[in-house]
């Protein structure tokens, strides 16, 4: 059984329940609080009529008040008024008796009742009865009320009828509806299945279930799927794209060990220098696998952050200092405006790195007899770092580019690059909690900067 099919008959035997619940509560407290109900009007009724009778002395057999047909002597000196009396009303007979005898009223035809003996109710066959005795003038006069017990039986009787055709329609309503409701929240289900089932057959990480916007659960799983869809395709096309360039930045210094090796074998005359282009070749390719496993530990989040108090004013003077003596060769200075003592709680191994990257590719791509500008700063409660190079720069819709594996903006201005150092860089900033920006204009330079958060105490100082 599905799990749409198993939903719909919990869902229509717990209604049945509840509705045969609510039957045998209508038959076992709706009678009672029907005969109730007539009890109660019966009594207010008879209580109303006997504050009409009223009970009076009189003059003899020439009284006037004996003209009224509605008025009984009862003695020589007491007679009994009925007047304002109402011998039927909410569905009750009444009747007014004295001394066993009615003085007026009507009674249910086809019932033999017994005089009044006491007040109280009483059940007679079909009919209730409730008597009440008033007395004045030293005579009792009783009240009597009689009420059909199957009215209330009737009106009960109609509105259970009513409640056995009812119910059922309302069960069938409700089952339809749950069904409906039902089918249709597991379409989507459905749908999260044939999408998964369409992607592992034909590998297409394009497709999507598309459930659109909606706050219930199974829209926010589905979209919840589309989002990881979206991060697995954005991973492969990642993979894919990395594979391919690593093979083609490989293929070249391994092409040309190849080439090299064959011709020293040739030519015993170039094998020196053979011998030194492979060595180069073959640190180029260390290098290259090196910054590779660094990244790839980054992607697992398995590369640990050695963090200590540095003082990154002089590691990033000495950087300075080392890379000025290699960009001598083309004739480019340094010049360096750095705030001393500004310390951060960093790696110092990979932040050296990050210094060194940023100032090679700013020589790499800077021009001969040009100059570069490395700056440190506090701004705030960070440190700012900026290398800035009067190069060719970079357009604006290749800036973001750079920050990818394997990019280069130049690959004529590549030399020994590999086009792995900015994303790098980007990644081990980001790594200490801190942030990489580019600043540049095709053919007039750039600038990268990078901050990273003060040491405590280097914050108070600032303070």
């Amino acid at each position: 059984m599905s799990v749409k099919a198993k939903i719909t008959f919990w869902y229509a035997a717990s209604l049945l329940v509840i509705l045969a619940l609510v039957l045998v509560f209508l038959l076992s407290v709706g009678g009672i609080q029907a005969r109730r109900d007539l009890e109660a009007t019966l009594i207010s009724t008879v209580e109303l009529e006997v504050v009409r009778v009223e009970i009076d002395d009189y003059d003899g057999p020439d009284d006037d008040d004996l003209l009224n047909p509605r008025v009984y002597p009862v003695t020589e000196n007491v007679l009994v008024e009925l007047e304002d009396v109402t011998f039927y009303q909410n569905g009750a007979y009444i009747a007014v008796y004295y001394n066993g005898f009615i003085l007026d009223g009507v009674l249910p035809q086809g019932i033999t009742l017994p005089a009044p003996a006491g007040n109280g109710l009483s059940v007679y066959g079909n009919w209730l009865v409730y008597d009440l005795a008033t007395s004045d003038e030293g005579v009792t006069v009783y009240v009597r009320g009689c009420a059909d017990l199957t009215t209330a039986t009737n009106t009960f009787s109609s509105l259970l009828g009513l409640a056995f055709i009812a119910l059922p329609i309302i069960l069938c309503v409700a089952l339809i509806g749950g069904y409906l409701i039902t089918k249709r929240s597991f379409g989507l289900v459905k749908r999260i299945v044939q999408t998964a089932d369409s992607i592992a057959e034909s590998g297409d990480l394009s497709r999507r279930i598309g459930a659109g916007q909606s706050n219930d659960e199974l829209h926010v799983l589905a979209n919840a799927f589309d989002r990881m869809f979206d991060r697995i395709e954005e991973s492969f096309q990642k993979e894919k794209q990395f594979t391919s360039d690593a093979s083609h930045e490989l293929r070249t210094p391994t092409a040309v060990i190849i080439a090299q090796s064959e011709y020293a074998l040739e030519h015993e005359e170039a094998r020196e220098h053979a011998l030194q282009v492979i060595s180069s070749q073959a640190k180029k390719m260390s290098a290259m696998l090196s910054q590779l496993l660094m990244l790839a530990r980054a992607d697992r989040g398995t590369q640990k952050l050695n963090r200590e108090q540095l003082d990154l004013s002089e590691l990033t003077d000495i950087i300075v200092q080392q890379q000025a003596e290699l960009a001598e060769e083309r004739h480019i200075t340094f010049e360096s405006d750095l705030e001393p003592e500004v310390r951060v709680c960093a790696d110092e191994t990979l932040i050296m790195r990050v210094l060194i990257n940023l100032t090679d590719n700013a020589v790499r791509y800077g021009k001969d007899g040009g100059k570069i500008k490395v700056a440190l700063h506090r701004m705030g409660n960070r440190a700012v770092v900026s290398v800035q190079d009067d190069g060719i720069g970079i357009s604006e819709e290749n800036q973001k580019k750079v920050w990818e594996r394997f990019y280069q903006a130049d690959p004529s201005h590549g030399g020994e690059g590999s086009g792995l150092g900015l994303s790098m860089v980007k990644w081990i900033v980001e790594a200490h909690g801190g942030s990489v920006w580019l600043e540049s204009e095709l053919g007039k330079g750039s600038t990268f900067c990078f901050s990273l958060e003060l040491c405590p105490q280097d914050k108070n100082k600032e303070e």
